[in-house]
């Protein structure tokens, strides 16, 4: 749907002189999986830490991410039981270089079950992953241009349009024929941000948890899938805006799962009594005032 690689590979670091190891990572050889790069990194204060770092030459450029899946694991030398090995899927990208587990496990188990060995350890990574470059045109693919703070994205008018509100209407309502088009309203770390949010298997949440930046841009370009993970943000208890903040915005959008939640969310008689005292009440539509009012019912 976009332009993507898909590759993977076992990235295996035998780290010699263990007892040496402390709070300062050290970094492995680098390891070469089609246009891409990477590198293990290891340190140890009460638990050993292990990242996987992305080191291609094109990191710190716009127009590129990377989906991964990658099995760590500390092999086991000695004794009797399995690999220790935990699961993470993370998105790469040049805001993102590395990932992994800060406290993969204790100094004492490394140390004493069997998984160092005259002064060793051995990491293993098991890496699969999806590697989108829109640096690149692709043939049969780009027909369209898009420039973001003079970085160039190569892309396809269809998926855009599939995607986008915005592009719908520049594309097919205006019926524009250009092959280059360039965006004034939205910098290149959020558009990039936008074009990660079209694979439908990707959950990320923006940088910073900056939700209302994810919030205009899901407005100005009409992308449903950034929608809805606001949409989802506002029903979490990470969000702490008050009821009637959120009944509000649900009302604009036309958020009906988050409509649906401040209203179940109001337990009491009391409980509506303060949604209805509050000025933002006066500023909903009948229909919602209405539903609010309702909820009484459900407490007779």
């Amino acid at each position: 749907m976009i332009p993507f690689q898909s590759l993977g590979n076992t990235l295996r670091w035998k780290f010699e002189k263990f007892s040496s190891l402390g709070k300062e990572e050290r970094f492995s050889d680098v390891f070469s999986i089609g246009p891409t790069s990477w590198k293990i990194a290891v340190c140890i204060d009460s638990y050993l830490s292990i990242r996987l770092y992305y080191d291609s030459e094109n990191k710190n450029e716009k127009n590129w991410f990377c989906e991964t899946e990658a099995t760590f694991k500390l092999l086991r030398q000695s004794g009797t039981g399995k690999n220790n090995e935990k699961i993470y899927s993370n998105a790469y990208n040049y805001l993102k270089l590395s990932s992994g587990y800060p406290k993969f496990e204790s100094w004492n188990t490394v140390y004493h079950y069997g998984f160092q060995k005259n002064d060793s350890i051995i990491v293993e990574i098991n890496l699969n992953f999806v590697f989108h470059d829109f640096s690149k045109k692709i043939d049969n693919f780009t027909d369209i241009i898009v420039n973001v703070e003079n970085t160039e994205f190569n892309l396809n008018k269809g998926v855009l349009c599939s995607k986008s509100k915005y592009f719908y209407d520049l594309f097919i309502t205006q019926k524009s024929t250009e092959s280059a088009v360039k965006l004034d309203n939205i910098t290149a770390k959020d558009f990039f941000y936008v074009l990660m949010q079209f694979n439908p298997n990707l959950k990320i949440i923006k940088e910073n948890n900056d939700f209302e930046t994810l919030f205009k841009i899901a407005k100005d370009f009409g992308v449903q899938s950034l929608h809805q993970l606001y949409e989802q943000y506002l029903i979490s208890d990470e969000c702490d805006f008050k009821i009637i903040q959120k009944v509000k915005i649900a009302e604009e959008n036309g958020y009906e799962f988050l409509m649906k939640s401040c209203i179940e969310s109001l337990k009491t008689v009391a409980d509506v009594r303060n949604v209805q005292i509050d000025g933002l009440f006066s500023e909903l539509k009948e229909t919602t005032r209405w539903r609010i009012m309702m909820r009484v019912l459900d407490f007779v």
